[in-house]
């Protein structure tokens, strides 16, 4: 089998699969972008709730204070 052969195979083998999957790769696509979208908002919240509290930077200085023994 020549180069230009096994390219077309391979080709015509991921065609057929994207089409006989396609729409369990579209769920999945669209559940990833909405779980994508759902980190994104919570690290929005999470920032959000640390500029309010300053806990992060409390944890910070306390491990810096701990580490240096």
């Amino acid at each position: 089998m020549t180069k230009k052969q096994k390219i077309s195979e391979l080709k015509a083998k991921i065609d057929t699969i994207t089409q006989e999957h396609q729409a369990e790769y579209t769920i999945l696509a669209d559940r990833s972008e909405k779980l994508y979208d759902r980190q994104e908002a919570l690290k929005k919240d999470y920032k959000v709730l640390d500029e309010k509290t300053g806990l992060n930077a409390l944890f910070e200085e306390l491990t810096e204070l701990v580490e240096r023994k």
